[in-house]
């Protein structure tokens, strides 16, 4: 975030906005000129943006719980080819 003078700090004060909320301004508003407009549009996107992050990092959960549940894998390659996988709960052989 940009600096902040007392004056943004003392009307943030009386407004109720959080600085939270000026680093979503910051990430999210449309700017136009010297001003930032974070209004219903850019809010919806970046909820529904949010919303698709945090699908993708629940389907990612899902998957390294079920990695877990398996007990590991292991992955060969050479020169950038994939040889062959392995569970690694498998006992060693010789």
């Amino acid at each position: 975030m940009s600096f902040s003078t007392r004056h943004i700090q003392k009307r943030q004060q009386q407004r109720g906005i959080s600085n939270e909320t000026l680093l979503l301004a910051e990430e999210y508003g449309t700017p136009k000129g010297k001003k930032i407009f974070l209004g219903r549009k850019e809010l919806q996107s970046a909820l529904s943006d949010c919303e698709q992050e945090l699908e993708a990092a629940l389907l990612r959960k899902k998957h390294l719980i079920k990695a877990i549940d398996q007990g590991g894998v292991c992955l060969v390659e050479c020169e950038g080819h994939l040889l062959t996988t392995f569970h690694l709960n498998t006992r060693k052989r010789g």
